[in-house]
C-alpha cells in the first residue's frame, strides 16, 4: 500500500490508467459498494459534444477531444464521487489539478498483453496512433507511465484479479 486515503466522505476517488485497465468497470462497482455517485468522464464528454468518442476524434481530432475533456473535468463538482477518467486525462496539468482537488488518484495498471486483449474486444475505442495495437499500447504507456506515477496517490494492478478482490484491496485502504 502506497498511501492511505483520507476517510472524509468529501474525498473523490479518481481512477486513472490506460484504456482497458478497468476504470469504468471497477469504478461502477466501487461507487455501488461505497454508496457514492459514479462519474465516467467519457460519458460526460459524449453528452457535452453530442457525438461518440470516435466521431469526436474523426471530426475534431485528439486536440478537440482533449479540449472537451478539459472542460468536462473542470466542471465536475460532486465531492464524494468515484470518477473514471479517460487514459489521457493526466496529459493536461489543469485536469490533474482539478482531479486532485479533494481527490485521491488511484492508478490502475495491467500488462500490455492484458490491455491488448481487453481493448481488442471493444470497437468504440479509436486508435491513438497509426501503430499496430500492441506497439501503440507500449508506446503510449512509455509516454504516460511517468505521469501516472507522478500524480497517483496509490497504484493497484488489476492483472488477474476479480472485481471483488480489487474492491477488497481498495476498501482496506480507505
Amino acid at each position: 500500500m502506497e498511501s492511505t486515503m483520507n476517510r472524509s466522505t468529501n474525498s473523490k476517488i479518481v481512477l486513472i490508467g490506460y484504456r482497458g485497465v478497468g476504470k469504468t468497470t471497477l469504478g461502477k462497482a466501487l461507487a455501488d459498494t461505497l454508496k457514492r455517485p459514479f462519474i465516467d468522464t467519457d460519458d460526460l464528454i459524449v453528452q457535452a459534444a453530442k457525438r461518440s468518442i470516435p466521431e469526436i476524434f474523426n471530426h475534431e481530432g485528439e486536440p478537440g477531444f482533449r479540449l472537451i475533456e478539459k472542460r468536462v473535468i473542470a466542471s465536475i463538482n460532486i465531492p464524494n464521487a468515484v470518477i473514471a477518467c479517460g487514459g489521457g486525462a493526466i496529459l493536461d496539468s489543469d485536469n490533474v489539478r482539478s482531479l486532485k482537488n479533494n481527490g485521491y488518484l488511484l492508478w490502475l495498471t495491467a500488462t500490455s498483453g492484458t490491455l491488448l486483449c481487453r481493448i481488442s474486444n471493444e470497437a468504440n475505442r479509436p486508435p491513438l496512433t497509426l501503430l499496430p495495437p500492441l506497439e501503440e499500447i507500449e508506446t503510449v504507456l512509455k509516454q504516460r507511465t511517468p505521469l501516472y506515477a507522478q500524480y497517483a496517490d496509490r497504484t493497484l494492478s488489476t492483472e488477474g484479479k476479480s472485481i471483488q478482490k480489487l474492491l477488497d484491496e481498495i476498501i482496506k485502504d480507505l
